[in-house]
């Protein structure tokens, strides 16, 4: 979900305006975002969060750790919940960090990006099909360029698989130092 969908918004959000709306500078800017992106200060131990899904209530329906679901090897670590915090070093965004958050049975699901900004001069839609912000493959490979740090901190333990608890409330595993509290 980070770099399908995330860090796709998050260029959106991050590109400059164009001086042409057309079908190679729009997404030119998100690879431009994407090839500015790396984690904050360049440290994934504080930067990235992974955690699984542990036994637990939602929305009073008790829900059953991941690990124990049909199907699922808990041998194979995957993550329901990931947080990272990136930086995009441009100048617009410095020492801005970006927050990534996607997870499962967290409590109150929500689809948000937050920031104020200024009116641009043009505006153009974001739905109806339109080629110029779609995906292509040098954003795709960037996405992926992004995530190799994350992935590799996953594979070495330096951003540990930790458990937590569904439940309703909507609180998500933040880092408080080095633990995750919940």
């Amino acid at each position: 979900m980070i770099r399908s969908h995330l860090l796709q918004v998050m260029a959106l959000v991050m590109r400059d305006l164009p001086l042409n709306f057309d079908r190679g500078e729009l997404p030119a800017l998100t690879v431009h975002v994407l090839r500015s992106t790396r984690i904050w200060d360049d440290d994934p131990s504080t930067a990235v969060i992974r955690c699984r899904c542990a036994a637990g209530n939602l929305d009073g329906r008790s829900l059953p750790a991941y690990t124990t679901e049909d199907g699922v090897d808990p041998a194979n670590e995957t993550e329901t919940f990931a947080q990272v915090t990136l930086e995009v070093d441009i100048w617009r965004w410095s020492d801005v960090p970006a927050t990534l958050r996607s997870g499962k049975a967290v409590g109150s699901p929500r689809q948000e990006t937050a920031v104020t900004f200024r009116r641009p001069p043009h505006t153009y839609s974001l739905l109806g099909g339109d080629p110029t912000i779609s995906v292509l493959g040098d954003a795709a490979e960037e996405g992926w360029r992004s995530v190799e740090d994350i992935l590799d901190a996953f594979d070495s333990g330096a951003a540990p698989l930790r458990d937590y608890r569904a439940e309703a409330r909507g609180r998500q595993p933040r880092r408080s130092g080095r633990a995750t509290t919940l």
